[in-house]
């Protein structure tokens, strides 16, 4: 699979994951110049009820967030999104840019209040892959009490569909298999050997 496909090529391939049954949708602003959410928005035309949705922010201003909002919106061709998130938090200074008087948090909040998006939180990812495989990854995540929903990327149809045959054959971790996964994510995460999870952030 292309992974830079044209704009109706991707839509018509978010199409085929949600008659797979997906109905959780994770884009963002900085994904293909965005070009994720127009293609976002012509494929889920139709069901965009039936489905969450979710896009990110990169700005750290107020004024930039509600920028990137407006357009996000009508790129996705919605009214509201159900979660929006700030994306590369990579330091303290990000941090502090976004909570500072006129940072991002002030539009994401503003949203809330508006009913432009129901959801807000940071985004954030691991590098669990050294050690674990998706299916692990993803069976721990759903074997958590108190875990809704599990984000999940995949780089291709074939991915994308081995996720759903895990979700489709779930069977709940045993306490012995949930140890096990913990032992081999800190092998994969630095502890004993490897770069760390947080790989892409910088030291401050």
């Amino acid at each position: 699979m292309d992974l830079h496909p044209d704009i109706p090529s991707a839509a018509a391939h978010l199409r085929k994951v949600y008659d797979l049954g997906v109905t959780f949708f994770d884009c963002a602003r900085a994904y293909g110049n965005g070009r994720s959410e127009e293609a976002y928005g012509i494929g889920l035309q139709g069901v965009r009820k039936n489905v969450f949705l979710t896009t990110k922010t990169m700005s750290r201003t107020a004024k930039e967030a509600q920028q990137d909002l407006e357009t996000s919106l009508r790129l996705l061709k919605t009214d509201y999104l159900d979660l929006w998130q700030v994306h590369s938090i990579e330091n303290q200074g990000d941090i502090d840019k976004i909570l500072a008087p006129g940072g991002a948090m002030e539009a994401l909040e503003a949203a809330k209040k508006a009913g432009k998006c129901r959801f807000v939180k940071v985004f954030g990812k691991a590098f669990l892959l050294r050690s674990l495989s998706p299916a692990d990854c993803l069976r721990y995540v759903l074997s958590q009490p108190g875990v809704h929903v599990a984000i999940c990327g995949a780089g291709t149809q074939g991915q994308m569909e081995d996720n759903v045959r895990t979700v489709q054959n779930f069977r709940k971790m045993t306490p012995e298999e949930i140890a096990d996964v913990r032992k081999r994510a800190l092998i994969g995460s630095g502890v004993y050997t490897g770069p760390p999870l947080e790989y892409w952030k910088k030291k401050v």
